[in-house]
């Protein structure tokens, strides 16, 4: 009408006819109304709270309840129902991501495949449903799904739930995979690529730590090579042997070595000083003297000494014990004296051998011819030889020396060491130093063949579409002598092909990149060549016969 006046319906009835007619159309929740709306979420949503977060389509969730229940368990799941119920997107997180492993089982592994969608849907839309592999006919269903670029190529990432999965066949690289979406209930395909699952270590090596980066092979005609990877863990391990890197000065045979580490719950290595001042040494022994340098050393099986015995005072008439009968510097006669600063100085005299006792009071001596020089003067009176006692070496090895006798050279200069036990349950290479009373600025390296060891490893990152398993290289360590200079991260080795990745200055231990290959340069000019010995030329050749070598390297 024309009054301009304003209502609110609060209830209509329709003309039954008319309800008859839009009674399908009432099926449709888009177009119900809301009286039909309540009895559609009695028979679909009876379990779900009827208050729901603030701006909630009610419409739109009874369209996709179904999807929602499919979803139920999974971490989609519960972030759908957070924000359904108190409109709140939640982090879920799964206790096996903190929990503790008390053993190898790997209860935290998750079952994950990348594919390439081949259809322009949101992979979230998957969560929940089942996918199938058109040619294997596996299916699995789908636990989360993320979607991400690598490369230059999009990638969806899968976790499946390992109870889903068939145990008899498996999925195969390349085969179209496909499940239906939960929003729009069309059909999503996806094309199965290979990716890096496992990392096995042949030689585990030493002088690793925990976290250290594995570099994979980047060739991208096998796959992204954008794989990657870390050490999980190292084991522990023993010291195999110290190396001298300067010599140091004052040091005497006996100083004994200490070993410092940071780690815990181990077993401490032990050694001490062998040999100071030098060893006898070879100037060459044939015409070419191949052998000069080398050291003099025991043959094998030299692992035994004799132990000389000397006559001693019995403690009763000796001040203290090991107070030996020593011989006097008589020039013509050699008496048997007491040895000299006992506290019964003097010759050892007779006291009678015959029933006159005419030799009564005598100096028990030798015969003269023995020594009329004085030669003997002051030496102990020893054993006979066959009295005296082989013994095994307390510490000896297959490479003992032939040391130059102390004082004859004297600078106390370490030149070698004695190392008793390598201890154990190392992961860090200890320091090593020098307990001395004297010695000064030695420099000595531990060195080891398992301390730091690979443990596990651990697939960062998978890569994608790999056609071969890419070789998997560990960064090399070196222990390094008598080291002039620093080294600097990211510097190119000259001598070999790597780069600097960590310098140890305390230990001396250089981190590289490492190929085993020394690079040779050939001659530059195209015009020089390597001609063949005579004997291969016939007497027809119009020239020498030659190979020509271009402008390359030698690898």
């Amino acid at each position: 009408g024309t009054s301009g006046a304003t209502g609110t319906i609060t209830r209509y009835r329709a003309n039954p006819v008319q309800n008859i007619q839009q009674l399908l159309d009432y099926a449709d929740v888009d177009n119900t109304i809301y009286d039909f709306l309540d009895n559609f979420r009695d028979e679909f949503m009876n379990a779900i709270p009827l208050t729901l977060a603030t701006g909630l389509d009610k419409r739109n969730l009874i369209k996709n309840i179904r999807e929602l229940y499919r979803a139920k368990g999974t971490s989609e799941g519960h972030k759908i129902f957070m924000r359904m119920l108190l409109g709140e997107t939640p982090d879920v997180i799964y206790p096996n991501k903190y929990m503790m492993r008390a053993s190898d089982g790997k209860w935290g592994n998750k079952i994950i495949m990348r594919v390439a969608p081949l259809t322009n849907i949101d992979a979230l839309e998957s969560v929940g449903t089942t996918i199938t592999g058109n040619s294997s006919g596996v299916t699995a269903i789908i636990a989360s799904a993320t979607q991400f670029s690598e490369g230059g190529a999009a990638i969806v990432e899968f976790e499946l739930n390992k109870d889903s999965i068939s145990s008899i066949f498996s999925f195969t690289e390349g085969e179209t995979l496909s499940t239906t979406s939960t929003v729009q209930d069309i059909t999503m395909t996806f094309t199965l690529k290979n990716i890096v699952s496992t990392g096995v270590v042949t030689n585990r090596s030493a002088l690793y730590t925990a976290d250290q980066d594995i570099d994979f092979d980047a060739n991208t005609s096998i796959g992204n090579g954008l794989a990657t990877a870390r050490i999980q863990n190292i084991t522990g391990g023993s010291v195999s042997d110290i190396v001298v890197d300067d010599a140091g000065t004052k040091y005497e045979v006996g100083d004994t070595f200490t070993f410092t580490t940071s780690d815990s719950d181990i077993v401490a290595a032990d050694g001490f000083v062998s040999i100071i001042d030098g060893s006898l040494v070879l100037d060459g022994t044939d015409t070419k003297s191949t052998n000069a340098g080398d050291f003099i050393i025991s043959e094998d099986g030299t692992t035994t000494h004799v132990e000389l015995f000397s006559i001693e005072m019995e403690r009763a008439t000796a001040s203290s014990i090991g107070e030996n009968i020593i011989l006097d510097n008589a020039y013509d006669a050699t008496a048997v004296q007491v040895e000299s600063g006992t506290s019964s100085v003097g010759n050892i005299i007779l006291n009678g051998t015959d029933s006159s006792k005419t030799d009564d009071g005598e100096k028990l001596e030798l015969e003269a011819y023995h020594d009329v020089s004085d030669s003997h003067a002051g030496h102990s009176l020893v054993m006979e030889s066959s009295i005296n006692q082989t013994s095994n070496d307390t510490y000896s090895s297959g490479s003992d020396r032939f040391a130059i006798e102390e004082t004859t050279d004297y600078s106390g200069g370490i030149s070698r060491i004695f190392l008793k036990t390598g201890g154990v349950g190392y992961v860090t290479i200890p320091t090593v130093s020098v307990s001395t009373t004297t010695g000064t600025s030695t420099a000595l390296l531990a060195v080891t063949n398992n301390i730091g060891s690979v443990g596990d490893v651990e697939i960062t990152n998978q890569g994608f579409n790999y056609s071969v398993a890419p070789d998997m290289t560990f960064r090399a360590n070196f222990t390094l002598k008598d080291v002039s200079g620093t080294f600097t991260a990211a510097n190119t080795l000259t001598t070999h092909t790597g780069i600097v990745k960590g310098w140890d200055s305390t230990n001396n231990i250089l981190t590289t990149t490492f190929e085993d290959v020394v690079r040779s340069t050939l001659e530059t000019s195209d015009n020089e060549e390597i001609a063949l010995e005579d004997n291969l030329r016939v007497g027809s050749d119009v020239k020498v016969t030659t190979i020509g070598i271009n402008r390359s390297i030698d690898e």
